[in-house]
């Protein structure tokens, strides 16, 4: 079984974006829409670390203006906890911990935006983060089916959050981390 996760950064009239993707780290038995939803949101933080070199350092946005938007409402509401909250016990704690510690490096913070997921479905226009949302759902199905077939295991290396722990070649995401970090 094989999960990816894609990300975008947009501007508020769509007309510019930066996206990409990948293959959601784990175990079979730990790969799921929530840890699928919060390898999206970490990627999109990653871009942000990268960008911030090249954006201007005047001044912030404003508090309204980084949206990011995710349709599991889990995931969603783990990226904004405060990191002294974290528990350990946390499913895909390795993910949660990464993101809150790239966000707390940088000037501004997100205004976490839950967005209804497949309005595709249903008919009549879709808002934009909604048409955001199915693009990045489709893109990581593109990318998800193009991995199926593939042996080979991508390098599993973060040096944010608890890291990583591997065993036998998987990577432990469950709070094995914490309990090393305690």
């Amino acid at each position: 079984s094989t999960a990816a996760a894609a990300w975008t950064i947009s501007s508020k009239n769509g007309c510019e974006w930066i996206e990409g993707g990948g293959i959601v780290p784990g175990i079979k038995s730990e790969l799921n829409s929530y840890r699928a939803e919060l390898a999206g949101l970490l990627g999109q933080a990653v871009g942000f670390q990268c960008l911030l070199p090249v954006l201007p350092q005047t001044m912030a946005p404003p508090a309204d203006s980084l949206v990011i938007g995710c349709d599991n409402i889990r995931s969603l509401e783990k990226t904004v906890v405060s990191r002294h909250k974290v528990n350990g016990a946390w499913k895909s704690v390795d993910l949660v911990t990464q993101i809150l510690d790239i966000w707390s490096e940088l000037p501004f913070q997100p205004l976490a935006t839950h967005v209804y997921g497949h309005r595709d479905e249903r008919i009549g226009p879709l808002t934009f983060l909604e048409s955001l949302n199915v693009r990045m759902d489709t893109l990581a199905k593109s990318i998800a089916l193009r991995r199926l077939g593939q042996s080979q295991r991508l390098p599993q290396i973060s040096f944010l959050g608890y890291g990583t722990i591997t065993v036998g070649g998987n990577l432990v995401s469950s709070r094995l981390q914490q309990s090393l970090c305690d």
